[in-house]
């Protein structure tokens, strides 16, 4: 896949490319505010990194180096030199193994893949980065996400999940089949998936486009402060409703 220099490029509401993921898709389905501080204004925020965010990215990497070193699968102990020796890393990376597709047989095409999708008539780039991409025996491709923290119980309503089913599909595998599916590493390992059928994928598509829809015809932006949101927004100090919820 070619890559395109425009990933990343800042959101333009009005005209031009408007470029979304799940993070700015999660962000302006919560706070249309902070999603307008961040990928409109592109604002630095505060820095947030709490523990658990810090040790949710070092099960991300161990994972990683796991995968490109499969010799080292199941190895005990942290494999990746960069990852603290820590019970919360490696609680999760042993709940992985339970979970990985490699115990079904399924082929392994890559970890941190980045993925994007141009949707000419809208102007609008979609990219997504997969946590891993598996290839099942039944030539379904995979994409999986995994959760160190929470996760839903159903991917029918998940809109990233919606959005992780267009990039599988438009993949450059050309698959005839694909499936995204969240692995939660928490205390209770399981997996939710979402199985793309072409309906499904389909309904993605017009959603995601009414959605591009929305953004370029939004004006106001407003905040929506509630404890949830501000408690985990990097804009509080530019933000009057986000002072008063704290």
């Amino acid at each position: 896949m070619n890559h395109d220099l425009t990933l990343g490029a800042p959101v333009q509401p009005a005209s031009g490319l408007l470029v979304l993921n799940a993070t700015r898709i999660r962000s302006f389905l919560a706070c249309p505010r902070r999603f307008f501080l961040a990928h409109v204004l592109n604002l630095v925020g505060e820095e947030l990194d709490s523990d658990a965010s810090v040790l949710g990215h070092a099960v991300h990497r161990e994972l990683y180096e796991r995968h490109r070193l499969f010799e080292r699968h199941d190895n005990d102990g942290v494999v990746a030199d960069d990852v603290p020796i820590d019970s919360f890393v490696t609680s999760r990376v042993l709940a992985h193994q339970d979970l990985c597709p490699a115990t079904k047989g399924a082929t392994y095409l890559g970890g941190e893949v980045d993925l994007r999708w141009l949707l000419r008539s809208k102007n609008l780039l979609v990219t997504g980065r997969a946590d891993a991409l598996w290839l099942d025996a039944d030539e379904t491709l995979e994409l999986r996400d995994y959760k160190t923290g929470h996760c839903p119980e159903s991917l029918e309503e998940d809109f990233p999940a919606q959005l992780y089913l267009i990039l599988a599909a438009t993949h450059p595998l050309r698959p005839s089949k694909v499936r995204v599916v969240y692995e939660q590493l928490g205390p209770e390992p399981r997996t939710v998936a979402l199985e793309g059928s072409e309906p499904r994928i389909t309904a993605a598509i017009r959603a995601l486009r009414d959605l591009a829809d929305r953004i370029r015809q939004e004006r106001d932006f407003q905040a929506t402060p509630s404890e949830l949101n501000c408690s985990r927004c990097s804009f509080g100090s530019v933000c009057p409703l986000s002072m008063e919820t704290r």
